[in-house]
């Protein structure tokens, strides 16, 4: 199965260590320096193929591996934990009780010629908390975020669902995902997205690597966030508009003995009175009232002389109306009041 070959040094070296075990075969296929095996007697003993222990230095390595020189990968430490009766953890990492900082995991990713990744996982991720580096003094060239509205309505939002049974070299997920196509946001938000090499293993054995473009929909949020920030200018704007013709007559005056007045109380809850005063002569007088699509919703006839009229806004609602005088079938005057609710 695999060949072995070892030396093994003891005594004290000046680098403090107890044993050098050096293999100089070569196996066909598998060439470990060191096997160990750790099988309990009984299901309810505690096992440990390597205990290792590193303490009393000012730099501490419980276990220190590295790995180099192969010709297809390398790997320094692998985990593997199979067959559990409950739950399996291929790679545990704790740290605690430092003076400073601790780092259960630490990883770092650079140098490759394609693809760097500190962390790479193939499945779900699960965190109790994330945070990415923001600091001011890590950035240059800080500027204020251009115009996004018109970049955004370009974007597709789809739902979609994985190949999860045709691609099984990848561990998608079965349900319903929603985002982006990353070959369309590309052409939007190119900063957004990155081609990355996914790494193809069998078994143990790294076989090849998959080119598969992915998005940073973290990056995205800063960009809705500026859009957010526009629309609501957007809205201020025409909220003004809006108050500003409620307090004004948005048509003409047919002469000073026609009389419309504004709607109070405006905005209106239960009610509202409007107060009107047509000539002595004028025949087929009246009030329509009308929704912000243009539907009468309220008819007020056979009005004479000066007078009001009193409008249960209970029955409208919420949203904005205009309404308007008629006199002889002929719009005098027209002005605009809004119903709120609650």
């Amino acid at each position: 199965m695999f060949a072995m070959g070892t030396m093994l040094i003891g005594g004290m070296a000046s680098a403090q260590s107890r044993m050098t075990i050096v293999n100089t075969n070569t196996g066909g296929t598998s060439n470990p320096t060191v096997v160990v095996q750790a099988i309990a007697g009984n299901t309810s003993s505690l096992t440990e193929g390597i205990s290792t222990t590193g303490s009393g230095g000012s730099d501490n390595y419980g276990i220190a591996a590295r790995a180099s020189g192969g010709s297809n990968y390398n790997v320094a430490v692998y985990g593997l934990a199979d067959n559990a009766g409950v739950t399996g953890v291929g790679v545990f990492g704790q740290a605690a009780w430092a003076a400073s900082s601790n780092y259960g995991v630490y990883g770092q990713g650079f140098g490759g010629g394609g693809s760097n990744f500190a962390g790479y996982f193939d499945g779900d991720v699960f965190t109790t908390g994330s945070y990415l580096p923001s600091d001011e003094k890590l950035k240059r060239n800080i500027e204020n975020e251009a115009s996004m509205l018109e970049k955004l309505m370009q974007l597709r939002p789809v739902s979609y669902q994985y190949k999860a049974d045709e691609l099984k070299y990848i561990h998608l997920p079965n349900n319903l995902q929603h985002g982006f196509v990353a070959q369309e946001l590309q052409k939007v938000f190119p900063e957004a997205v990155k081609q990355i090499q996914h790494p193809v293993f069998e078994g143990s054995k790294l076989v090849r690597t998959e080119d598969i473009v992915a998005v940073n929909y973290q990056s995205l949020i800063p960009v809705l966030i500026k859009a957010v920030q526009e629309q609501q200018v957007v809205i201020e704007d025409l909220k003004k508009q809006v108050n500003e013709l409620s307090s004004k007559k948005i048509t003409r005056r047919a002469g000073n003995t026609v009389y419309l007045s504004q709607a109070l109380p405006n905005p209106a809850n239960t009610s509202t009175t409007i107060k009107y005063s047509i000539p002595a002569n004028a025949q087929k007088a009246s009030i329509e009232i009308y929704d912000i699509n243009g539907t009468k919703v309220m008819q007020y006839n056979n009005l004479r002389g000066t007078s009001q009229i009193v409008v249960n806004s209970n029955q409208l609602p919420a949203g904005t109306y205009v309404y308007t005088l008629l006199v002889a079938g002929k719009e005098t005057i027209s002005n605009k009041f809004v119903v709120a609710k609650g």
